[in-house]
């Protein structure tokens, strides 16, 4: 049985936040985070250093002033890579309140669980069929660079003060300031895309010239559609008659081709030039350039 999904609107939206952490000094001898399954969303924000997030079929190199938001019942695996700290913000929570029947322990299940000897935390079956909610429209983003580390560490200082002190009518605050940090990501979110947009009032060109600005970044096309008044199904049929390939194509094509302009220079790594264009993962980047060139990124250029 699968969990029951459903959209909010932003009316519906009455997070409840159930684990608020800062940790400091982060690094892989002191910090284990076992290959898990969360059944909320994990809000990560990384102050300094570096974190890497690996899921199934995709790794994301998490640096200082970027944020990374996981979805529930998505496996995944929490490293500080050799020779790195990192110091970060995490908070878990629920869009609303599902009662006590769904609720559960953040400490119980999260964090009694790290800093000890356990390759894999076992499935608990029960909370996987906790109800799935997301937002219309919006993808919360996967890996962004913020704008204002004030505003971000603002919010969640006092999330975090809220949480561990428990004064008055705690529960109320912890919305408010919640609701502040989920507007605080949507107005980055918009502020990111229409930073270059284009004055002539072509929201078709705004958004094809908005994926050949930022290919080196994670984009989301329902999002990006969105915001600029487009359904990405009707930009997806429209771009494609007109290009001959749908945007996900487009945006792989000018990957490849930056990459091999970099591979020319001599200057970078494989590696470093996977990260230039827009992949976290390295073996991901050399699968992707192989289906496109038929040879791996090394020997293409021999």
């Amino acid at each position: 049985m699968e969990a029951i999904k459903k959209n909010l609107d932003f009316l519906e939206i009455s997070p409840y936040i159930r684990l608020a952490h800062y940790c400091n000094n982060a690094t892989s001898k002191n910090h284990q985070v076992p290959r898990r399954m969360i059944y909320d969303y994990e809000f990560i924000y990384v102050c300094d250093g570096m974190m890497s997030i690996e899921y199934a079929d995709q790794i994301y190199l998490v640096n200082a002033q970027e944020i990374h938001i996981i979805s529930p019942a998505i496996e995944h695996y929490i490293t500080i890579p050799e020779n790195f700290f990192c110091n970060y913000y995490t908070i878990h929570f629920d869009f609303i309140y599902f009662g006590e029947e769904h609720n559960f322990s953040a400490e119980e299940v999260y964090r009694s669980k790290c800093n000890v000897k356990l390759e894999t935390v076992p499935v608990d079956e029960k909370l996987l069929q906790r109800p799935l909610y997301v937002l219309d429209n919006i993808e919360l983003p996967k890996k962004m660079r913020i704008n204002d580390s004030v505003a971000y560490t603002t919010i969640l200082d006092n999330i975090i003060k809220i949480h561990n002190e428990k004064n008055f009518a705690w529960q109320i605050d912890s919305k408010y300031y919640m609701l502040l940090l989920l507007k605080q990501i949507l107005n980055d979110i918009k502020l990111k895309i229409l930073d270059s947009r284009k004055n002539d009032g072509n929201n078709f060109s705004d958004i094809t010239h908005y994926i050949m600005e930022h290919y080196n970044e994670t984009l989301n096309f329902n999002t990006i559609c969105h915001i600029y008044g487009y359904s990405y199904s009707n930009f997806r049929k429209h771009f494609k008659e007109m290009a001959g390939k749908t945007p996900h194509e487009f945006l792989t094509d000018i990957r490849i081709d930056r990459a091999i302009e970099l591979l020319y220079m001599g200057k970078y790594t494989i590696s470093e030039i996977a990260h230039m264009v827009g992949y976290d993962d390295n073996s991901y980047f050399s699968r992707v350039f192989k289906n496109k060139k038929g040879f791996s990124p090394s020997n293409y250029i021999k």
